[in-house]
């Protein structure tokens, strides 16, 4: 694969923490001739250089803040390899195609005006409920197979309808 494959791609930030050594350990390292130590780091290693100070505002906000300080910032180097990482893991996430998304949000118009329509406002809330836990399941399941689908077109095609059917009824 190339690189233009990974353009519009998603960063596994679940993927462990990438090993971080500072310069000063390695520059002490070196002085005290301790090559093996420095085998032992870098060898058979993907190695990327870079700053991890917070005061080089080279952070970056990440969608999880799971186990980060700083209120979710990560330091650029760290996006990076997690990129890499997801690459060489074969984790990379991609978007579901457009088509599906129209397909998805059509399907659960379609279904959400049929229940309005046909049961009572008090059983149609609670089947659309159903259908929500239905869509969130759904997105979690695609997600671990390797694509990203927006919960929003789905919902939206249950609301709106679910809602001017409401309106129509009333």
């Amino acid at each position: 694969k190339t690189l233009e494959t990974f353009n519009e791609t998603y960063v596994d930030y679940r993927l462990p923490p990438a090993k971080s050594v500072s310069l000063t350990h390695v520059l002490q390292l070196t002085a005290e001739n301790e090559t093996d130590a420095l085998r032992a780091l870098f060898q058979d290693k993907v190695v990327l250089i870079g700053v991890t100070s917070y005061r080089i505002q080279d952070t970056h906000q990440i969608p999880t803040t799971i186990g980060l300080g700083s209120n979710g910032l990560l330091p650029g180097v760290y996006i990076h390899a997690y990129m890499i990482q997801s690459i060489l893991d074969g984790s990379v996430r991609k978007d579901v195609p457009f088509p599906f998304n129209v397909l998805l949000l059509a399907l659960f118009g379609g279904i959400t005006s049929v229940m309005f329509l046909r049961y009572p406002p008090s059983t149609s809330m609670a089947m659309l409920a159903g259908l929500v836990v239905l869509t969130v399941g759904s997105v979690s399941a695609l997600f671990t197979a390797g694509f990203v689908l927006s919960a929003s077109a789905a919902l939206f095609g249950m609301l709106v309808p679910g809602t001017a059917m409401i309106c129509y009824r009333a």
